[in-house]
């Protein structure tokens, strides 16, 4: 049984059909937004889909969604937690209500949902939570600052998360999609400012945009990843879809080990005995 927190968005929707046309049961969490997308595929998989309000924004959603899971199904498999939002800016292009509404959106609907479904798979013994971020999850880039803020704080938590369930016998997995992806999330542009204008945050801000003409089937890569490893015995805390964002993560990697090597030095003068 699959639990898909916001099926109506463009992964969790593509991910819902895939699970569905593969035999599994899937409940579709579904934001008024996306019902229309949702229902459509309800109607298609009558006996194997079910269909629940939620805004994962809403801790009391959160409950009565999984206690209506559990009514239903009597267990919860795999939760996949893809509520997300992006904010497209410099820092300093971004307003309070922007941090605030992507922290709400990336992070406060995923801790929700934790919450909710734990007491459930604890009880069970059994259970894999599967979240998706971003390269903006490894790397820090120029006009995403506050998505890379957000992916950040969220992969940090499901680290400390997967040490925290692992003696209940459950999983955690961060599916890392490349950067394309991204620009099929709710986006925001903030507006510009002219210093800003001949910079490489410009250039992710275009790029960006000129991404969300996109098809769905361009998460093509990213749902087959999820597929994979979703549900099994030991699946990978991290997994990075494409070729390009696994060489960027391994260039993020061999900077950090150069810096630690060539500041050794400094870093050991610095410990407290």
């Amino acid at each position: 049984v699959w639990f898909i927190t916001d099926a109506g968005s463009p992964v969790g929707l593509q991910t819902a059909r895939k699970a569905l046309a593969n035999g599994h049961s899937v409940v579709l969490g579904c934001r008024p937004s996306g019902y229309a997308g949702c229902k459509k595929l309800q109607d298609q998989f009558q006996w194997t889909s079910l269909l629940v309000e939620l805004d994962p924004r809403n801790k009391a959603l959160c409950q009565s969604a999984i206690e209506y899971i559990v009514r239903k199904w009597n267990r919860i498999d795999v939760v996949f937690c893809c509520s997300s939002s992006c904010i497209v800016g410099a820092v300093e292009e971004c307003e309070d209500w922007h941090m605030a509404r992507a922290i709400e959106d990336n992070v406060y609907t995923q801790v929700n949902v934790i919450r909710a479904v734990l007491p459930t798979l604890r009880a069970q013994r059994s259970g894999h939570l599967v979240f998706v971020t971003g390269i903006t999850g490894a790397i820090g880039m120029p006009g995403l600052s506050i998505l890379c803020t957000v992916n950040h704080c969220l992969e940090g938590l499901c680290e400390s998360l997967a040490f925290e369930i692992a003696p209940f016998n459950l999983k955690v997995s961060i599916v890392q999609l490349p950067l394309q992806a991204m620009a099929l999330y709710k986006t925001t542009f903030t507006a510009q400012r002219p210093e800003y204008q001949n910079s490489e945050s410009t250039r992710i801000r275009k790029l960006l945009s000129g991404f969300r003409d996109l098809p769905p089937d361009s998460l093509t890569l990213g749902v087959r990843i999820i597929m994979s490893i979703a549900g099994t015995e030991n699946p990978p805390l991290r997994i990075v879809a494409g070729k390009d964002a696994i060489s960027q993560v391994r260039d993020k990697m061999r900077t950090v080990s150069e810096e630690l090597e060539e500041f050794m030095t400094t870093c050991i003068a610095c410990e407290i005995n």
